[in-house]
């Protein structure tokens, strides 16, 4: 078994390895996910002076991400791996079939955390017809505080990251407003992908006195067609017991092929 010098790296150093790794997939992941990936630390597999591959672990000792290049045998990365950062648990994708696999052979329980969307063709898509006295528009700076509150109350999220987020979206023309009679009552994000660059990824939250009326899959119809006029394809995805944004997701015209798995391994000695 071949042993390599497995040490924290930026992720400036795998950006390679990681443009490698999304390209090695079955289905684009949800850029979620991905930022989760990209927030953890980084371990490189040396030989030497050369990095042969990377793994992400986050802050709760999870591997979010595992890669090596096809001049290692990855079981062996894989299992020192494991055992050098006694590794208990992994989030993989099933469009990540090398890590899958690896991940099976190891695994004490396995259960489907999130579910991730696509769009199955080109069909089009009918306009949106809002209800009365509601627009969908792109959202401004002089909105933050409204989006900042309204995501604060329907969400219970940190108000710091969010306003730290939302501006983010503001600043790139990625987060739309549903507004009734000057209320914010929904909002949806579009965010281009910057790793993979024929998709988007879509978004939408419904405040809590407005859900059930069909509102979450106009958005996201809505935001579909801004992903063609784009000349991109939008993926989503959603936690696998929010049943309620499945069927949004759904309706709006979206197929789920690939899940989010959460692994238990056993214990380390």
């Amino acid at each position: 078994m071949n042993k390599f010098e497995i040490k924290q790296v930026d992720l400036a150093e795998v950006e390679l390895l990681k443009s490698a790794y999304l390209e090695s997939l079955t289905a684009p992941l949800d850029g979620m996910w991905e930022s989760f990936a990209n927030m953890a630390n980084h371990f490189g597999f040396f030989d030497g002076n050369e990095c042969l591959g990377y793994a992400a672990i986050n802050q709760e000792g999870k591997l979010l991400q595992f890669f090596t290049s096809s001049t290692i045998h990855s079981r062996n990365a894989f299992e020192q791996l494991l055992a050098e950062k006694e590794i208990i648990a992994a989030v993989v994708p099933t469009s990540d079939s090398n890590t899958l696999s690896l991940c099976h052979d190891v695994q004490r329980g396995v259960q489907v955390n999130a579910l991730m969307y696509y769009e199955p063709n080109e069909d089009s898509i009918e306009p949106v017809d809002w209800p009365t006295g509601c627009e969908f528009q792109v959202l401004h700076s002089n909105q933050l505080d409204a989006a900042v509150g309204f995501c604060e109350t329907t969400l219970g999220a940190d108000r710091n990251w969010l306003t730290q987020y939302l501006t983010e979206r503001i600043q790139g023309e990625e987060l739309f407003g549903l507004w009734k009679e000057k209320r914010l009552i929904a909002t949806g994000e579009y965010r281009p992908s910057r790793s993979q660059k024929s998709f988007a990824d879509l978004g939408m939250i419904v405040g809590n006195d407005f859900r059930g009326q069909g509102l979450a899959t106009s958005i996201l119809m809505t935001l579909r067609n801004r992903c063609r006029d784009s000349g991109r394809s939008a993926i989503c995805s959603t936690e696998f017991g929010n049943r309620p944004a499945r069927r949004a997701i759904e309706k709006a015209g979206f197929v789920s092929r690939h899940r989010i798995l959460d692994f238990q391994f056993s214990e380390p000695d």
